[in-house]
């Protein structure tokens, strides 16, 4: 039976003593074993308790210096009392390194070939001083970076996301209180800022057959800010000038990009919509959604707001009139004197919304960019998706397994599968592992796993509130460039919607965000069967 070792002041799961680790005991070599696997430790200390009830950890913090040498801890199938997602030494996000610039060149050339096509002029799809400041999980989390940076703001704030619930703890308890926040801020300090402050929130709003395919039970509200931000009380307009906007999504051609931008310098990307399923079920009990997003600051800034401008002036306002297009900044940012930037070029993947159905063009810098980076990938492809389906992206990778890369694939088991069955929708993520198994002669450069809730031993299924989906969007090739942000796999996100995704290049980078956003997630789910 397994039993608990101390860590850092937690307590983790470990085998007991095998005979191999008597054998080597015995020899003078000091070792114990975690996870099934055995770990160097000085001193060797045999004392296990019973199995009992498991810990939960903040494994960014643990701290294993007492133990003489830092330990890596990975998930073992024999162990059925806890999944231990694995431990590495956590990298830091940094300059892009040589070998990436290669790979970086090809994906921002064929990209910015593609530009016409997405909603980023070409000039700004490939930026080069920026900087990574965190990635987030969760709705806590990432919402409370929403709110992080329209504190920060001096000038302007533009939003766009897909689906806005205003009574969301993401609405009520990060973007409401930042907005107020900016409020005493600037009355306190109005020489700090360009007011009034401008805040500009764009949302997609189904119509007509869109509308019928989403199963909408309620009928579309104005973008009016008491319906968009309810409750959130006084505003001094001398202060601070709030309007929304709504895309106009009547068929296939939905707005689906989720960033905030403040002054055209700090970011915030996710694949998350603002929804109250990712802070669990209306009562907070159950599992919250998985997903993921990131907060960044630079030059990329400047390319999110170019997207956003796109869409806002192709958006309406409260009265369904043509919302007037966004004013320059006041004041040019200054990155070239900024010491906390690298060199470190983000290429921003787009395509425009498009209404036709029977348009299935892939001429874009999102599937360009995507096409080009697996066919430059040489050892590793991992990447995370909700809905897998595209035939496209599916040969693609197929081709890259034949060619000896390893592929990882993780995605969400019967998510939305009556939607993703839908005449043109692509197909469900069960018939594509089915696909991608028989195309690839069931390659073993090939591991396909259906996503696993932390603390959890089965694969979650379909897609309901506090059950713990994921919903989050990742990518990486080898460790040269990694891709987050909205785009889904599946023929919506590759054929129709507006999308807004960031390949970010560099072996640090990458490392970073990989190490965080998927190998966790990936380590303790189950083969795709």
């Amino acid at each position: 039976m397994p039993g608990k070792i101390t860590v850092g002041g937690q307590q983790t799961l470990i085998a007991p003593p095998s005979k191999q680790d008597a054998e080597l005991q015995s020899k003078g070599v000091q070792r114990f074993r975690v996870a099934g696997r055995l770990r160097l430790i000085t001193p060797f200390s045999p004392s296990i308790s019973k199995p009992g009830k498991v810990v939960k950890h903040n494994f960014d913090k643990l701290s294993t210096q007492h133990l003489g040498k830092k330990i890596g801890l990975r998930r073992s199938n024999a162990l059925r009392y806890s999944r231990l997602p694995s431990i590495h030494k956590l990298s830091a996000p940094g300059s892009i390194n040589t070998a990436a610039r290669p790979f970086q060149k090809a994906v921002s050339q064929i990209a910015e070939k593609f530009a016409s096509k997405g909603t980023v002029p070409k000039e700004l799809i490939t930026t080069q001083r920026n900087a990574i400041e965190k990635v987030t999980i969760g709705g806590d989390e990432i919402f409370g970076s929403f709110g992080s940076v329209i504190r920060g703001a001096k000038e302007e704030v533009l939003i766009q996301t897909f689906s806005w619930e205003p009574h969301s703890p993401g609405v009520q308890e990060h973007i409401i209180p930042a907005i107020q926040a900016l409020q005493a801020e600037a009355k306190r300090h109005p020489d700090s800022f360009s007011l009034p402050l401008k805040i500009r929130i764009l949302v997609n709003q189904a119509r007509g057959l869109a509308a019928k395919f989403m199963k909408r039970k309620k009928g579309n509200r104005a973008p009016a800010i008491e319906n968009l931000l309810p409750n959130l009380g006084n505003i001094d307009k001398n202060l601070l000038n709030i309007k929304g906007g709504v895309h106009v999504n009547k068929l296939t051609d939905g707005l689906h990009s989720k960033t905030v931008i403040a002054d055209g310098q700090r970011v915030a990307i996710t694949g998350a919509n603002v929804q109250k399923r990712n802070h669990a079920t209306d009562e907070r009990s159950g599992l919250a959604a998985y997903d993921t997003g990131a907060v960044l600051r630079g030059e990329v800034g400047l390319s999110l707001r170019a997207g956003f401008e796109h869409n806002w002036e192709r958006s309406l306002d409260a009265q369904d009139q043509p919302n007037k297009k966004l004013r320059r900044l006041s004041v040019s940012p200054d990155f070239d004197n900024d010491s906390t930037l690298t060199e470190t070029p983000i290429t921003v993947l787009t395509r425009k919304a498009n209404r036709d159905p029977f348009n299935r063009s892939l001429a874009s810098p999102q599937a360009q960019g995507f096409l080009k980076a697996i066919q430059k990938a040489k050892n590793r492809i991992s990447i995370q998706s909700p809905n897998l389906n595209n035939p496209v992206l599916i040969k693609a990778l197929v081709a890259a397994a034949r060619r000896g890369v390893k592929v990882e694939l993780l995605l969400s088991k019967r998510f939305n599968e009556q939607r993703e069955s839908a005449l043109g929708a692509g197909g469900t993520n069960a018939k594509a592992v089915k696909k991608l198994k028989s195309l690839s002669k069931n390659s073993s450069n090939l591991d396909i796993r259906w996503y696993v809730a932390p603390g959890g031993n089965e694969p979650v299924e379909e897609n309901r509130s506090g059950d713990g989906a994921s919903h989050a969007k990742f990518a990486s090739f080898d460790d040269h460039m990694v891709v987050i942000g909205s785009s889904n796999q599946d023929n919506q996100s590759w054929y129709y919607a507006d999308e807004t995704s960031l390949a970010i290049a560099g072996r640090d980078n990458t490392v970073y965000v990989r190490d965080r956003l998927f190998q966790p997630a990936f380590d303790r789910s189950v083969a795709a069967d």
